[in-house]
């Protein structure tokens, strides 16, 4: 069975309940607010530690993908960068083709639009513990003759999520590629996936890819600092007066 609250309503529909009734309903009143008090403080203190730490953030390359040698062994060079895991580069219904020091794949669609099933990607995610910002990715990137004409970019939180995207021109000469975007929704340990896409080839040559840069940063996640902690207790005093006033139940007269 539901256990159901009086309501003021109720009361004053209900003659004789007389000053018990009246507390009953004060500290059940009261239990609502301090459930509300505590939400309140919690959200309090992380956003109040999120937005420190993100003031403190300084961008630098985390990693850098290097293709050193020939396939299959450059494609197979991961970074080591302290406090992330990261996975290899990856193809998904493109075909790896052989070229010494980039990484190189071929069979791109040649319609006038992007495959979505068409593309080469890499994941990453900070270590338990640590928490990480994004503000760029660089690559240096060209094709063959008859590779893909136009390339794009698109950034992937936790595999479902989209994040951003940036496309570009891609041409025989060996280009550099910058993408700037606002830092991620500040410092996060989620996972992240950067995809790489490729259309309008005249043919089925390649497109390469070599010394993929991602720049921002990684930091332990904090302990609430104890400055931090006070002011989140003196807004938490002024929440909670004002959820009494608020919520201040009438006084009801006696029978």
């Amino acid at each position: 069975m539901d256990r159901m609250r009086p309501t003021s309503d109720c009361l004053k529909r209900t003659p004789g309940l007389g000053r018990q009734m009246e507390a009953l309903l004060a500290k059940e009143n009261t239990k609502h607010v301090s459930t509300t008090v505590r939400s309140t403080m919690k959200k309090l203190i992380v956003s109040f530690v999120g937005g420190a730490v993100a003031f403190t953030v300084h961008a630098q390359v985390l990693f850098t993908y290097e293709f050193p040698g020939s396939d299959p062994g450059g494609d197979a060079t991961v970074p080591a960068p302290e406090h992330m895991t990261l996975s290899a580069f990856s193809r998904t219904q493109v075909n790896a083709a052989s070229q010494i020091d980039a990484f190189s794949s071929s069979q791109w669609t040649q319609g006038a639009e992007l495959d979505p099933n068409e593309f080469v990607s890499f994941s990453f995610r900070p270590d338990i513990g640590y928490e990480v910002a994004l503000t760029s990715l660089s690559w240096d990137t060209s094709r063959s003759s008859t590779g893909p004409q136009i390339g794009k970019v698109e950034l992937w939180r936790n595999g479902v999520n989209f994040e951003s995207c940036q496309e570009y021109e891609v041409t025989t000469t060996l280009g550099h590629r910058v993408f700037d975007f606002t830092p991620t929704a500040g410092l996060s340990s989620d996972s992240f996936e950067f995809r790489f896409y490729g259309w309008n080839a005249s043919g089925t040559g390649n497109l390469r890819l070599d010394n993929v840069a991602v720049a921002g940063a990684i930091t332990p996640i904090p302990e609430p600092s104890a400055s931090g902690l006070v002011l989140a207790a003196g807004l938490v005093g002024m929440t909670w007066r004002r959820l009494r006033r608020t919520r201040r139940v009438a006084p009801i007269p006696t029978a």
